[in-house]
């Protein structure tokens, strides 16, 4: 067959792929990509895709059976070449899990969904991670869960903190301070950041839970975070305050944002990602089959401190994986703390 009959199978065989409309999906996706690269979105419907790339490019998988079904070589590649751009774009290769010498504590924080610590399979994961501390987000202690808690003699209560029930911080170190991270004060619609201090090889450790407000997406506007930008810039201020008096510093626990956003580099710019290849830690469903899909919980550590942190999903009935994490003084830390 010569080159120009060649040419016109081609033609007549694009003629009939009756699936390449289907093809602009993929490609679309790849576009967003490319634009959201190029000029990072802090809100507004890129930044709607870029908080949820991992997922929308999982979606188109589903072109598959469609390509398949209409016999469509054009779909086809075009949702294997988009796959390809995507694990590129947005895979985070797993790291090997780290070991911290010297004296050390557990951290352990955790979205309990609102759940009883009887239900979200609580006992399980906490005799399994032996955590000292415990930042517990979307949870209340009620009546029956003492003997859960009671390896955690020190505690502090926040009903009223972020997502009803609020939050609780359990302890097996005395909490020699607490309190809350309340400034500025336009910053904050409701209690969301709370803070305690405890020793750890005779430094003051401040540790910061947070619970941070979701970045609602409704019309006008698809995805409006700058509530939660505004706290995220008042958590770096305060992060900044803590480590100019020598103190070290971790502040963990649900951020509702995506490492894809500019308010993860906002954290970033000060503190370091203890658990960056983690994997996801948020699942649309809890306690069902739907793996986590989304990373909306980190633990972040000031460079004077040697933290291992990883994503802690077994045993977990809660919309959120815990994440465990072993924090520990580097060498140079460990010398006398400078005064505030």
């Amino acid at each position: 067959m010569s080159r120009a009959a060649w040419a016109g199978s081609a033609v007549a065989w694009l003629a009939r792929d009756r699936g390449r409309r289907w093809a602009w999906v993929p490609a679309i996706v790849v576009a967003a990509s490319l634009v959201t690269f190029v000029v990072p979105q802090r809100d507004g419907p890129f930044a709607l895709f870029e908080a949820l790339a991992p997922v929308v490019y999982g979606a188109l998988l589903l072109l598959v059976p469609l390509a398949v079904w209409r016999r469509s070589l054009t779909l086809l590649l075009a949702v294997i070449v988009a796959a390809g751009a995507g694990w590129l774009a947005y895979h985070s290769p797993a790291t090997e899990a780290t070991t911290v010498s010297g004296p050390s504590l557990t951290l352990l924080t955790w979205n309990l969904h609102g759940d009883r610590l009887r239900d979200i399979g609580f006992a399980d994961v906490t005799a399994r991670l032996q955590p000292d501390v415990l930042l517990l987000e979307e949870a209340a202690v009620r009546p029956g869960d003492e003997p859960l808690i009671s390896a955690w003699p020190y505690r502090i209560e926040l009903p009223n903190a972020a997502t009803p029930p609020g939050m609780v911080i359990l302890s097996r170190l005395p909490i020699e301070a607490q309190g809350m991270v309340s400034t500025p004060a336009g910053a904050w619609d409701r209690p969301r950041a709370p803070w305690i201090r405890v020793t750890l090889g005779g430094r003051t450790l401040t540790i910061v839970g947070v619970h941070l407000e979701y970045p609602w997406a409704s019309l006008p506007c698809p995805y409006c975070p700058d509530a939660r930008d505004t706290e995220v810039h008042a958590l770096v201020d305060f992060a900044r305050q803590v480590m100019a008096t020598g103190q070290p510093l971790v502040v963990a626990g649900d951020f509702n944002f995506t490492e894809r956003e500019p308010a993860y580099q906002d954290m970033a710019s000060v503190l370091e990602d203890a658990a960056a290849a983690g994997g996801a830690t948020w699942t649309p469903l809890a306690d069902s089959f739907v793996p986590p899909l989304l990373r909306l919980d980190y633990v972040w550590n000031d460079p004077e401190l040697d933290v291992a942190a990883r994503v802690a999903c077994d045993g977990s009935r809660s919309d959120h994986c815990p994440v465990v994490a072993q924090v520990g003084l580097t060498p140079a830390a460990r010398g006398p703390q400078s005064s505030p």
